[in-house]
């Protein structure tokens, strides 16, 4: 499995829990072979979170939202970042979510939240005002 980071819209996010899947196809960040190559003291860690922030520059409405997911990557997928994702993803491969402030600058760092609390994150992106 490979850990992606997908830019989202509210209704995307919406539709991710109502269908229990994203359809294809679909833009996705990931480290890359080349990027550990490129910068071998980085952990894994700050590589995920240079592939979080690139979705987080995506930006698909009022407010940043990135989708995590651990998805199986298919030769069409291709190997570099950003890759199109030729199969949907299911909301079981959902392992978080990261969501910029309400009024927050392009470059405040996302909010954290977990897979279990996307319907209640749903509700406040969707809340009026």
């Amino acid at each position: 499995m490979t850990r992606v980071y997908l830019p989202l819209a509210a209704g995307d996010l919406q539709a991710l829990l109502q269908q229990e899947q994203l359809p294809a196809p679909r833009l996705a960040f990931l480290v890359t072979d080349a990027q550990r190559r490129a910068d071998p003291q980085a952990d894994e860690e700050e590589l995920e979170y240079d592939a979080l922030t690139e979705a987080g520059e995506v930006q698909l409405g009022p407010r940043r939202i990135v989708v995590a997911a651990d998805v199986e990557l298919h030769p069409a997928d291709g190997a570099a970042s950003p890759a199109q994702l030729a199969e949907p993803v299911p909301l079981r491969r959902v392992v978080s979510c990261h969501v910029s402030a309400a009024g927050a600058a392009p470059d405040d760092e996302l909010l954290w939240y977990d897979a279990t609390e996307l319907p209640i994150l749903l509700t406040e992106l969707l809340a009026p005002g």
